[in-house]
């Protein structure tokens, strides 16, 4: 009776405004794919008050109709959106995980051999390289990732391939080498090593 009465007074409502009345379907918008320890933006529409429930990660930030999720450790995670006791929406979410580079410093024949490249130095954990010396390095290849570089104190920094480069070194001080990995799935995290740059040996010669 009561779906009945609502059904004629909702006719009567179009009859009176000449107008067809369209309810406008919810739907949550936001990745599926996301990266462990990184935070994504999800939103409902239409706009209104939602419950937001989550597994497999944190809300950060939450208005009426959005919020911030930050994802926890690799897994599956899942996204369900309450309007009182009813469900309208629910999204399943893969969390991958972040690549962890790595560094590979070269041997460095020229130096003196207790400088070699990849022995910290005494007292610290810096490398040593050679001044005005290009070395290349590389970092373990991985399917599908790609790799960036950036250094400090050197004079040029040239890739060489997907994942080595080949470092100049300037004049003897203090350097950096840091490589950046972006994985299959679009995580990316980054790793650094610092350089001590030393003064190449110069071969001295007398006349006798």
């Amino acid at each position: 009776m009561k779906t009945l009465q609502h059904s004629t007074i909702l006719m009567l409502l179009m009859l009176l405004t000449g107008s067809v009345l369209t309810l406008q379907a919810q739907t949550l918008s936001g990745p599926a794919s996301v990266c462990e320890g990184e935070c994504y933006a999800y939103t409902m529409t239409p706009s209104g008050s939602y419950i937001w429930q989550v597994t497999g990660g944190t809300p950060a930030y939450q208005t009426g109709n959005s919020v911030n999720i930050c994802w926890g450790l690799t897994g599956t995670g899942t996204i369900t959106v309450k309007q009182g006791a009813t469900t309208v929406a629910t999204l399943s979410v893969i969390i991958h995980p972040n690549p962890t580079p790595v560094i590979i410093p070269p041997p460095i024949p020229s130096c003196p051999t207790s400088n070699s490249a990849g022995v910290p130095d005494q007292g610290t954990d810096c490398l040593k390289a050679c001044a005005n010396q290009c070395l290349t390095y590389k970092a373990p290849l991985n399917p599908g990732s790609t790799y960036s570089w950036d250094a400090g104190g050197e004079i040029s920094l040239t890739p060489t391939g997907i994942n080595t480069v080949s470092v100049c070194w300037g004049n003897p001080g203090n350097g950096y080498l840091k490589v950046i990995e972006t994985n299959q799935w679009g995580c990316t995290d980054s790793t650094l090593i610092c350089i001590k740059i030393i003064q190449s040996p110069v071969a001295l010669f007398t006349v006798s």
